[in-house]
C-alpha cells in the first residue's frame, strides 16, 4: 500500500464522503457502487443493514428515492 500523507489521506476521505452525500441526495441506488463489498449501515431504530440481513441493503437502497441533509439527524 502507498504510504499516504495526511492532507491526502483527509482529501480523500472528504471527496469520498461528498460522493456518497451526492449520490443519497439522488438515490439510493447511486450510493450502491460506492459502498464497500461487505457493507453495513444502521439506520434510526436499530435497523441494521448488511449485504446478507433481510431484507438487504441493496434491496433497501434500491428502492431509496432521496435524501436531504435537512432529513438527517447528528
Amino acid at each position: 500500500m502507498a504510504n499516504i500523507s495526511a492532507p491526502a489521506l483527509t482529501a480523500t476521505i472528504c471527496t469520498l464522503e461528498h460522493r456518497a452525500w451526492s449520490a443519497l441526495c439522488s438515490s439510493g441506488a447511486d450510493l450502491l457502487p460506492l459502498l464497500s463489498i461487505n457493507p453495513v449501515i444502521i439506520f434510526p431504530g436499530d435497523l441494521l443493514l448488511t449485504a446478507v440481513s433481510t431484507p438487504t441493503l441493496h434491496d433497501m437502497l434500491q428502492g431509496w428515492k432521496m435524501a436531504s441533509h435537512q432529513q438527517t439527524l447528528i
